[in-house]
């Protein structure tokens, strides 16, 4: 991960570091009832230390994003060499198969008990001094180390990965920090730190053993903290590539044939090492796209083709019923970092699955696709030097070499490299010159840009797009759920078509659709409920879904006589079987999923829901309007559309299935808890279940529209009190401008708006101008905290349970509304990029002005 870490803490054998000095030729610490250390700097060591765990923790997770998010988007990443994400695919991120970052949140606790025990030392119930004393001299013996494998990390991002991770930077200031801290409270130089714990190593004193004990403790506890987190972010993605399996299938090696644009291995060049690239093996379907055309990722099912050189290089039977295809840059670090997950991958499945690499260097010089953009200066040469070792057989050795290399990879490194690997130097230099590399190239780059690819890595399966890069368990999973269904994604997009034109009708919803739990029988509504006008809850197809809070649905269904599902029930119905809740925690859509991960099937189809739409503009559609995505049993739009809030308590709510931008988390196993459950807009949604077949008559001229526009409509009312103890209340807002501002501790771009709105306020205060804020955190004090750091000089409206989100019909940060001097919203926009929103913001305050 992150190379910032601390080091490990030291095993029980090596326990100097953490010793007393004993009497020997190093100076003793002060005897009992001596000086004990400064407090004054205890205390900053103290919370530098409690910084450390806190940053450490973060770059954990940051880790794991990168790895499991293909479209994560680190704060760090500032342009040019500041950028995280590089870092933490670095070789020096990880260490014995773990985030380096994660081992400095024992070492960081260890010492953090080591300067609680030094504060406690010659106090009632305390330590004598002389322990506390041993006890810092231990912090600032561990410091030296951790401030010696700072300054190697920091040289090693230098000059190895070239480029810097702030978070990590900010744990070498907390090393050094701490470090010169402990020193001065305790040993005041280095060489009386070096030579008491030299002596600590041999009397291993208290409190040695105990801050070993806390450290090894911390690591069991981080360890399994990262094991949970791991394995939910990794079944979170495992429903996206079941999702993209949906339409991906084996590709025969008789259908293959272009490249891929972004993976993650090389290609083979031609056998002959100075002939232009084979034919490209026959076959009038290949290169054809289908399934959704996606903005970042480009097509959802593409059907490769191969030339001679990609089966010649290929790993794996040439008759495998599944084809792995990674198109890749060699100076591409996610893409490294996907070779070295995919290897284990390879060597277990090689005997079954077939694996291929397609050629994406990102660089102008041999990829159009790039011009104006030379990301990766050494790409074209370490492809070319690829493709020559593969002319003589050497292809994945220095594929290896390449990655092992990387970023050295100038046309000197590459020809060492190839004479390493003992390659006819002669027809090496000779091939480099060959036009048929290039050529090569060009093939590889046009197939990617026909798939719709702008970015490497990128992996098919069987033809189904697979983005960035996986952890070897998730690869594994993804080749194995192919292997059960080996149908190539597009032949599976085909027949699924096929088949929902020949389901039957659907139904008219006067009737509830029996299902199963473990617990026995109920009954679920057909489509997302809508609202009649009455206020009850309606099952209807061809009509608008209700736009609901939680309270809101729960009230309709029992006004039909229905209740919510619970989310065990909602779960199953979407499933095709009763739900298990695996690990005991009474939710079950954290788990696996026991039947299908998608109300169509076991794997993602894009479009075959409404969950494609743009985050912004897009919108639910009408009720049943997409005839696939139904169960088997003929409930529709489970998946994607509006989210369906489950849950027949406050506790137990929950809005399920995703939304209509949710792609392959439009799932059976999608739960999302983020808001309270005032929560209420485009996105939320509902429908009901009941233990019997409660019938209902209704016509669609009774449903009642939800209108989510509220500009030109008077401001909801609500009465608040603020952070400062002043009652808000929207009644006041007339005869002033106001705006109302919703915002988030996490939010980026309420970050930079914040200031603005501070500006504007101060300019404009004069005029009867004001700025109402309201933080939309869960845990309260996020907010506050969030606002004082920007100095605001209004206090902080606290809306946990998004009762006044609802209310303003709010969907994502920051959400921004202007309200004139007659009480009616004139302005709303969400999101905020200064160049492009704030003086449309300024002009609309001055307007009403």
């Amino acid at each position: 991960m992150a190379k910032s870490k601390a080091p490990t803490t030291p095993p029980p054998e090596q326990p100097a570091h953490e010793s007393a000095a004993a009497e020997t030729a190093s100076p003793a610490p002060p005897a009992q009832g001596g000086d004990a250390p400064s407090s004054h700097l205890l205390v900053a060591t103290l919370a530098l230390l409690a910084v450390g765990v806190g940053v450490a923790v973060y770059l954990v997770r940051h880790k794991l994003h990168v790895l499991l998010d293909p479209g994560y988007l680190s704060s760090c990443n500032l342009g040019g060499a500041i950028n995280c994400d590089k870092v933490n695919m670095s070789g020096m991120s990880e260490l014995f198969g773990l985030p380096i970052s994660l081992y400095a949140v024992p070492t960081y606790l260890a010492q953090i008990y080591l300067v609680a025990t030094a504060m406690r030392s010659g106090k009632a119930g305390g330590v004598d001094a002389a322990t506390g004393q041993r006890a810092i001299d231990i912090v600032a013996g561990l410091g030296l180390l951790t401030s010696a494998f700072s300054l190697y990390l920091a040289l090693y991002s230098s000059v190895k990965v070239e480029a810097y991770c702030l978070y990590c930077i900010s744990l070498y200031v907390v090393n050094f920090g701490s470090t010169a801290l402990a020193i001065a409270a305790g040993p005041r130089t280095v060489a009386t730190t070096v030579s008491r714990c030299a002596a600590l190593i041999k009397s291993f004193e208290q409190p040695v053993f105990t801050s070993i004990l806390v450290a090894f403790i911390g690591l069991g506890v981080a360890w399994l903290g990262y094991d949970h987190t791991k394995e939910k972010m990794e079944n979170e993605y495992k429903a996206k590539l079941d999702h993209m399996f949906a339409t991906g299938g084996a590709a025969p090696a008789e259908i293959a044939k272009a490249a891929e644009p972004a993976g993650q291995g090389a290609a083979a060049a031609p056998s002959a090492p100075s002939a232009a690239p084979a034919a490209v093996v026959d076959n009038s379907e290949c290169g054809k796209t289908y399934g959704v055309l996606t903005k970042e990722d480009g097509w959802t099912i593409f059907n490769p083709c191969f030339d001679q050189e990609d089966l010649r290089d290929a790993v794996g039977p040439k008759d495998a019923k599944v084809t792995v295809v990674k198109y890749s840059d060699f100076e591409c670090p996610y893409c490294k970092y996907l070779a070295m997950t995919m290897e284990p991958v390879k060597a277990k499945y090689k005997d079954k699955v077939r694996f291929i690499m397609k050629h994406f260097p990102m660089n102008p010089t041999c990829n159009r696709y790039m011009q104006g953009y030379d990301k990766h200066p050494n790409a074209c040469n370490a492809h070319a030097a690829g493709l020559c070792a593969g002319r003589q057989n050497k292809f994945w050795d220095m594929h290896d070499k390449l990655y092992a290399n990387q970023p050295n990879l100038d046309p000197a490194a590459n020809r060492k490299a190839a004479e390493e690997l003992g390659l006819d130097m002669a027809k090496y230099d000779e091939c480099i010159k060959d036009p048929s590399i290039w050529q090569k190239f060009n093939k590889d780059i046009d197939a990617a840009i026909r798939a719709g690819i702008n970015g490497a890595p990128r992996t098919y399966i069987n033809g189904m797009l697979v983005t960035g890069s996986a952890t070897t368990q998730i690869l594994e999973y993804m080749v194995q759920k192919a292997l059960e269904d080996p149908r190539p994604a597009w032949v599976r997009f085909e027949q699924d078509k096929q088949k929902a034109a020949q389901q039957a009708p659907r139904p008219d919803g006067s009737q509830m659709i029996a299902a199963k739990t473990a617990k026995g029988s109920f009954f679920i509504d057909p489509y997302e409920a809508s609202m009649a006008k009455d206020g009850r809850a309606v099952s209807l197809p061809d009509v608008e879904p209700a736009m609901a809070s939680w309270t809101e649905a729960d009230e309709a269904c029992k006004k039909a006589g229905k209740r919510l599902c619970t989310e065990e029930e909602w779960v199953s119905a979407c499933s095709g079987v009763p739900a298990v809740d695996n690990n005991n925690n009474s939710q079950f859509a954290d788990d696996d999923v026991e039947g299908n991960m998608y109300p169509y099937g076991t794997f993602y189809a894009a479009g075959n829901c409404v969950d494609q739409e743009d985050k912004y503009k897009g919108k639910y559609q009408k009720t049943g309007s997409k005839p696939q995505c139904r169960t088997t049993s003929g409930v529709f739009d489970l998946a994607g559309n509006i989210g369906e809030w489950s849950g027949t308590t406050k506790e137990t709510a929950g809005l399920m299935g995703g939304h209509n931008n949710s792609g392959e988390r439009a799932a059976c196993n999608q739960r999302s808890a983020s808001f309270g459950i005032g929560n209420r807009n485009q996105t939320t949604g509902f429908r009901c279940c009941a233990d019997s077949n409660v019938q209902q008559k209704a016509a669609a001229d009774e449903v009642k529209s939800a209108d989510t526009n509220l500009v030109g409509k008077p401001c909801p009312h609500f009465t608040a009190k603020d952070t400062n103890g002043t009652v808000i209340d929207a009644d006041g807002f007339k005869g002033k401008v106001t705006l109302i501002n919703f915002f988030a501790s996490w939010c980026g771009p309420c970050k930079k708006e914040f200031p603005e709105l501070i500006n504007l306020a101060k300019e404009h205060k004069a005029k009867g101008f004001q700025v109402i804020s309201i933080g939309v955190d869960r845990e309260e004090g996020r907010s506050l905290e969030f606002a004082k750091g920007f100095e605001t000089p209004w206090g902080v409206i606290n809306d946990p349970e998004s009762e006044l989100m609802g209310k303003f019909n709010v969907y994502s940060m920051p959400a921004t509304f202007i309200v004139d001097r007659k009480g009616v919203i004139q302005f709303y926009d969400t999101g905020f990029k200064p160049e492009e929103q704030l003086q449309k913001l300024r002009d609309a305050i001055t307007k009403l002005l």
